[in-house]
């Protein structure tokens, strides 16, 4: 009783305080506690200090040339529920509203009070590019401050990626970011999912956003932040300082919509430039940068301002933005086949990418990978991820642009097989609408067997556009990882491609509980975008039985199966089972596994059902440990039951820094050559795979 009381109590008091509710911003929070434990952030602070301070003193002549700086952004959306797994919409509002602030073109501009008009940035000719829109499922219902999400789900390339964090951070805290000169594996930005977008912008009243922050301008803020702003009131008294000379002295933070004049220090001269995107009022009275913060902005990209690398090795170049896809070639007409069989036809080769795709007939020349022949006529493209194309290099395979504009339905088809070592990448197919902004429509990792799978995607969704397609192979840490299309088609009234499509077969999924089904939840997906989920189950009886009937169109899907303790179903506490089947085969089951169990599967055009690999996360045998952590020369792996293991450690920039073998006889890691900061060790032993966060210093 007194447990439902202080639930209720506290549900009484975070609704009250929604109400009332303020900006929150934990930057300088964040930015004191970095300050203490980590030595070299003050000295790094200084040094980019100095240097704003001689380029404020001399912009000219180090600000950087060009029309424009394109910062590429990867946008980490994490979700406890469908609710906060926002839309792609929803993101692409965000970014347009980070190019309007940013560019001065928002139309709440000329808002800004006659007296300070003179100072206004104008545009800063900084511009966002989403570059990836990565989703991840997690239980977790807060994340808090400590950066714990980004350890969780670590940043990509972060010394030339801005990467966001879509996160409910709670507290009523709506956003933080790490000033330039943290640690590369905290750099970015993290947002609640409530105060990331625009609901102005187009279908914006659809948008899971919360007035009085429901402007995007909570992002606006904290990358200001990030490209090292300061609060206007120095986040001290009227004495502080934010470092910018043409922003006048405030003693603290203005909230609300103030009225002009407000002056919260009347000793000092000029009023409060509360409309400035660094102070604290609600989104629809915030409209502009100073000058004076324009170039403490532009002096981070200058050589040791902190954001060199987003010039000095850009990850890429757009294609400028807005429109249509630029094409050498556009298909109007359908059906549209390609199989390679005459070259690439009007298909192009990635022009940033590491490597080129290999055109082959005649089976892939390293052994136990890649497919042998083709799977329509004799031609196949694949990845050829021998030395020196591995570990984790790219290899970009693009479509030309289909004109979708005068069709009432479109289905994509394609064959992909993937055969070769557990750890050997990824495959992904990307999607553009506007030229240089891809998100993933599909994608798969790790061996799937030696044989061509099909796959078939719905484009109704884009109807009258013009996309464009990208195939995106990443390889892993082997080389025995080629990866290979093939009989790619798109169709307009669903036929076309070697297996057909267009069919539904009615899945049953059937759970048996455990003693703990508030601990069980599901999900079925399709590349990364959820087809169906339930759970968590709560409510439900201890042992009780859930049977749902799931209809599923002919396409390849993972069904992962989640246990928030981390002991799956079985056999702990409860003989907890689960099986999915369709048309009479088993797509999957199980019941013991650790904190996931994803199966892979596929139907195809005659409702026959397959299932083609198994994997888990969070499998702990007895006895695994890794220590010490935090490591200076040697991690020690001790192992328990597994015998024969390999172990890959990435960095937090998503690179694999190093790879090996392990067993009970051999169970030293030397990490002495890597360098200091945070990795993921991932040991894997036939099905499972163990996950572990190290310190290296």
């Amino acid at each position: 009783m007194f447990k439902n009381l202080l639930l209720l109590g506290m549900a009484m008091a975070i609704t009250n305080f929604a109400y009332a509710q303020k900006r929150l911003c934990a930057t300088e929070e964040v930015h004191e506690r970095l300050l203490q434990s980590d030595p070299d952030f003050a000295r790094r602070q200084n040094e980019i200090e100095n240097l704003t301070r001689r380029f404020e003193e001399n912009p000219e002549q180090f600000r950087v040339s060009g029309d424009q700086i394109i910062i590429p952004c990867v946008i980490h959306v994490v979700y406890a529920n469908a609710t906060e797994n926002i839309s792609d919409a929803q993101v692409q509002s965000q970014i347009d509203r980070l190019n309007k602030d940013f560019g001065a073109t928002n139309s709440d501009y000329d808002n800004t009070p006659s007296e300070f008009q003179s100072v206004r940035s104008g545009d800063t000719k900084l511009r966002f590019e989403i570059l990836e829109i990565r989703r991840f499922s997690d239980s977790r219902d807060t994340w808090g401050t400590n950066d714990a999400v980004k350890y969780e789900y670590p940043p990509v390339e972060p010394e030339r990626v801005l990467n966001m964090w879509v996160a409910d951070i709670g507290g009523g805290i709506l956003g933080y970011a790490q000033f330039p000169g943290g640690s590369l594996a905290t750099d970015g930005v993290v947002m609640s999912p409530q105060y990331f977008g625009d609901a102005t912008a187009t279908g914006g009243s659809n948008f899971y956003l919360s007035a009085p922050f429901d402007r995007g301008r909570t992002a606006t803020h904290e990358v200001g932040h990030w490209l090292n702003l300061r609060h206007i009131w120095g986040d001290g008294n009227c004495s502080a300082d934010d470092f910018v000379s043409d922003t006048p002295v405030a003693g603290n933070p203005n909230y609300g919509c103030p009225s002009a004049g407000t002056n919260s220090c009347p000793s000092s001269p000029g009023n409060d430039m509360f409309m400035n995107y660094m102070d604290y009022v609600d989104d629809a009275c915030m409209f502009m940068f100073s000058a004076g913060q324009d170039n403490r902005m532009q002096a981070t990209f200058a050589n040791g301002g902190g954001r060199e690398g987003f010039l000095l090795d850009p990850i890429y170049t757009p294609g400028g933005g807005g429109g249509t896809p630029s094409c050498s070639n556009t298909i109007e007409n359908y059906p549209y086949a390609e199989s390679f069989e005459s070259g690439l036809g009007d298909w192009t080769q990635g022009s940033g990418d590491d490597f080129d795709w290999t055109r082959d007939a005649s089976g892939t020349p390293s052994s136990n990978t890649g497919p042998a022949s083709a799977v329509d006529g004799s031609y196949y493209m694949y990845v050829e991820s021998s030395s020196p194309n591995y570990p984790s290099k790219v290899a970009e395979l693009l479509s030309p642009c289909f004109d979708l504009s005068n069709q009432s339905a479109a289905v994509l088809t394609f064959q992909y097989h993937l055969y070769g070592a557990s750890n050997m990448g990824n495959l992904a197919l990307q999607i553009s609408v506007d030229d240089g902004s891809w998100t993933n429509l599909w994608s798969i990792s790790g061996n799937q067997g030696n044989s061509w799978n099909e796959v078939s995607l719905d484009l109704n969704n884009y109807l009258g556009s013009t996309i464009k397609l990208k195939y995106v192979g990443t390889t892993g840490s082997t080389w025995q990882g080629d990866m290979a299309i093939d009989a790619f088609a798109i169709s307009s009234d669903g036929s076309g491609g070697s297996g057909g499509s267009g069919g539904t077969t009615l899945a049953t999924l059937t759970i048996t509980f455990d003693n703990y089904p508030e601990e069980t939840r599901w999900e079925i997906l399709e590349g990364s975008t959820v087809i169906a989920s339930g759970g968590t189950y709560g409510s439900a009886a201890d042992g009780s039985t859930l049977v749902e009937d799931i209809a599923l169109e002919n396409g390849c899907y993972d069904f992962v199966i989640y246990d928030s303790y981390g002991d799956g179903i079985c056999c702990s506490y409860g003989n907890g089972s689960y099986s999915l089947t369709a048309g009479g085969s088993i797509l999957a089951s199980g019941g013991s596994f650790g904190s996931s169990e994803t199966s892979s599967f596929c139907i195809d055009d005659n409702a026959r059902a397959s299932q083609y690999s198994v994997r888990q996360e969070g499998v702990i045998p007895e006895g695994f440990a890794v220590f010490p952590n935090p490591a200076f020369t040697t991690l020690k792996v001790f192992m328990g039951k597994l015998n024969n293991a390999k172990y890959t450690l990435v960095n937090t920039s998503g690179k694999v820094s190093k790879t090996g073998s392990i067993s009970n006889t051999n169970n030293e890691i030397n990490v002495s050559e890597l360098e200091p900061g945070f990795y993921i060790l991932r040991v894997i032993e036939k099905d499972n795979i163990l996950v572990n966060k190290v310190l290296i210093l």
